[in-house]
């Protein structure tokens, strides 16, 4: 049966309205929803894509480290990446294997006082479209440098006592908000959404042969009632979003000393 190439076509004219910088929100949810329409009726697939589609759609695909302050990946920085990935909808992570803090081209990042040699920090990835990621990426490590140093200026610390349980209230409020957010979406966004996150894991598979696996989640530690309020208070007080795609990128990633 031939493929309706013009409805590709218009389908593909309506995502990319809908991925523009300059597109209004009522745009974007209108393309959404007509190009999920289409989609429908049609009964197209990613499957209907001839292979230099994919083969161009798979070349704009990456993956991107970001990392923690410590060797173990903290409750608060977990939440805080997972907060990211659903404010955005359209990239995955996954927890990788502890690495030394590197730029992303690969070269390892010394300590800011040179006075000892690189440490090992626990990290995730980030995997998707390399505009997402890079929204992603620069989200993340912007939040988290926010978080830490108000933890640090009113707590004296990040990862111990009370500077902890700041850090967690914050993280927790955002994942909260970003949550909520996610399931304000309309059905045609939401199905782009996870059309988009199937895409993400069959590329990771295909092209790192990396398969992933759920781990438990891990309950954060013993609270400091005072601080965790104080935190989620300024995390719901805190503008969680990456822009109209348009988010300053940050640079690579600082290291960020231990309390």
């Amino acid at each position: 049966m031939k493929k309706p190439t013009e409805i590709i076509n218009k389908i593909r004219k309506l995502l990319n309205l809908a991925a523009d910088d300059s597109s209004a929100e009522g745009e974007i949810e209108n393309a959404l929803r007509f190009a999920q329409r289409l989609m429908d009726e049609h009964n197209l697939t990613r499957d209907d894509l001839t292979p230099d589609e994919i083969a161009a759609e798979s070349e704009r695909m990456t993956r991107t480290a970001v990392y923690g302050g410590t060797t173990t990946c903290a409750a608060w920085e977990r939440a805080l990446v997972r907060a990211v990935c659903s404010c955005i909808g359209t990239v995955s992570y996954y927890i990788a294997e502890p690495d030394y803090l590197r730029t992303p081209t690969g070269i390892v990042i010394l300590p800011p006082d040179r006075t000892a040699g690189p440490k090992v920090r626990g990290r995730w990835q980030f995997f998707g479209l390399a505009e997402d990621v890079a929204l992603a990426v620069a989200l993340f490590n912007e939040t988290r440098e926010l978080i830490a140093a108000m933890s640090r200026l009113r707590w004296g610390g990040v990862y111990r006592g009370p500077g902890r349980s700041y850090c967690e209230g914050f993280a927790s409020a955002l994942e909260h908000k970003a949550s909520r957010a996610s399931r304000e979406r309309t059905p045609a966004t939401t199905a782009i959404i996870r059309r988009d996150a199937a895409r993400n894991l069959q590329w990771l598979q295909e092209t790192h042969h990396v398969r992933l696996r759920n781990r438990v989640r891990r309950p954060a530690g013993n609270h400091y009632g005072s601080a965790y309020q104080s935190g989620q208070s300024d995390g719901r007080a805190h503008c969680f979003t990456p822009g109209s795609r348009s988010a300053k990128l940050s640079p690579a990633p600082k290291a960020l000393p231990s309390p």
